[in-house]
């Protein structure tokens, strides 16, 4: 069952910050592409893959509408978007209750 969300999204579309938090990984990931990761504390880390461009890096602080990326198509996909998951203590959790669709 794939537990996140892939979003459609033309490319250089900014991407923001789901809550407050620090940058744990902004670089590429395997399967991924470029993509960012927000540690927000209390075991909650939200991953944003597949993205054209960065614009914060690891360690900084970010605030929850910042934006913190673009989309795009890195790591092989065929259409340009965005990757979301939500992890609480390292398990992927459902997304939907973190994000205004």
């Amino acid at each position: 069952v794939h537990k996140a969300i892939d979003f459609a999204a033309s490319v250089g579309q900014p991407i923001y910050a789901t809550a407050d938090g620090v940058i744990s990984k902004a670089g590429w990931g395997t399967g991924y592409g470029m993509m960012t990761i927000i540690d927000h504390g209390e075991g909650y880390m939200t991953m944003y893959g597949f993205c054209d461009n960065l614009s914060k890096k690891t360690g900084d602080w970010v605030e929850s509408g910042e934006t913190i990326a673009s989309a795009g198509n890195s790591g092989g996909q065929q259409e340009p978007g965005m990757y979301f998951e939500l992890r609480h203590e390292g398990i992927v959790r459902d997304p939907a209750k973190w994000i205004n669709l």
